[in-house]
């Protein structure tokens, strides 16, 4: 019975010393995620500018970013944008849950948390090309090549060169992104309770780079307008 409780009680403490890096590694599993997919998204519509010889924009909206041919004014059919994302807010009990989310640093740090989600701008769009009342439904006008304006969504426009351009905001300058630790970069990814954030740099030549930075702290929780019961900023 002794040697039992002995073993049980090694069994706890080891569970006890373990728990807090099981947690981190989970945590920075979901933000590498986010990391791929952006970069694997990036490139793809630099690939596709090249290749087509078209100017192809990388659109920002709450849930993440969608990849849009300039010319055909249309939103890639086979990207990998997800409406359920986990940058998007999570309802839970008692309010919005925030997980992981984008600041902008061309943005002068805009968030992905104040962009629209992508299927209320969609339908505004839709309501705007059938003359339609606000509330009213647009379901009938959902199309998949349908064409839409994205002018009044934050992007960056890849030229027919491979080239990128900030159609929206300004660069943040690389030596910014260089230091030790950046204070903040074109685009940040944040994700609640993680203090390792991942800084990601764009270039004018077409290029990124990203680096996932420990800080000791983690970043503050920005509020979600228009979302009752959020957490406000810690």
């Amino acid at each position: 019975m002794i040697e039992l409780m002995v073993v049980i009680g090694i069994i706890v403490v080891a569970a006890g010393m373990m728990a807090p890096t099981v947690t981190e590694f989970l945590q920075n599993r979901k933000i590498e995620g986010v990391r791929g997919s952006f970069g694997s998204t990036f490139n793809r519509a630099r690939l596709r500018a090249v290749n087509q010889r078209a100017r192809v924009s990388l659109v920002f909206f709450h849930e993440g970013f969608r990849i849009y041919d300039e010319g055909l004014q249309q939103f890639l059919v086979d990207d990998f944008f997800n409406e359920n994302s986990i940058m998007a807010v999570e309802q839970g009990e008692g309010g919005g849950n925030v997980e992981i989310w984008l600041e902008f640093g061309f943005l002068d740090g805009l968030t992905s948390l104040e962009l629209k989600r992508y299927r209320d701008w969609e339908d505004e769009k839709l309501r705007e090309i059938g003359g339609l009342a606000p509330g009213e439904g647009v379901e009938g006008l959902r199309q998949e090549s349908r064409r839409y304006d994205v002018s009044d969504v934050p992007r960056v426009t890849f030229e027919r060169d491979g080239t990128l351009l900030f159609t929206m905001g300004n660069d943040v300058s690389s030596a910014e992104y260089k230091k030790e630790i950046p204070s903040t970069a074109d685009i940040v990814i944040k994700q609640r309770d993680n203090p390792t954030v991942v800084f990601v740099d764009l270039r004018t030549t077409g290029q990124m780079r990203s680096n996932a930075v420990p800080r000791e702290f983690p970043p503050e929780v920005p509020p979600v307008p228009g979302l009752a019961g959020a957490e406000p900023a810690r």
